[in-house]
């Protein structure tokens, strides 16, 4: 009898951050569980382009080209990390409007700056994506990802 092997595929997710390095670090780091389909830089980027990914679209000049741009499975959440701090609200707004009363659904992971984090390097970034993970993996674990949306802190 053969072994069983697990065929799960890594949940997709957006993700938004100030530069690409970071971009690159918090990706690798969030594999093999979640697959970052987009990376986005800046607030403004993230109001115009992730409509378009959770309609199935890759944005014609994307702020970035991190990300798999696999889309044969909508995104589940988006990641904003600290970056965003002053213009989440506004970015989530924007977003949400565009769905109306129905919402992307999206969950939307903001950063918890009351919970205290390493300082920047290597040891920040590593922190910060396990918080992201461990909510995420929460959420699945409560079926709140995949339809429904609302805002998490990690």
């Amino acid at each position: 009898m053969a072994p069983e092997t697990s065929t799960q595929r890594p949940t997709p997710i957006i993700v938004a951050g100030k530069t690409e390095t970071i971009g690159k670090g918090v990706i690798d780091r969030l594999k093999p569980e979640y697959e970052v389909v987009h990376f986005v830089i800046g607030p403004e980027a993230a109001i115009s382009e992730v409509p378009v990914i959770l309609n199935g679209q890759i944005p014609p000049n994307p702020s970035s080209t991190l990300g798999s741009g696999n889309l044969s499975e909508r995104p589940v959440a988006f990641a904003l990390g600290g970056a965003f701090a002053e213009t989440f609200d506004q970015v989530h707004d924007e977003v949400e409007k565009e769905f109306g009363a129905s919402g992307s659904g999206l969950a939307w992971l903001r950063h918890d700056w009351s919970t205290p984090a390493p300082p920047l390097g290597p040891e920040y970034a590593d922190a910060i994506v396990q918080r992201i993970k461990d909510r995420l993996a929460q959420l699945k674990a409560d079926g709140k990802l995949g339809g429904q949306t609302d805002v998490y802190l990690f």
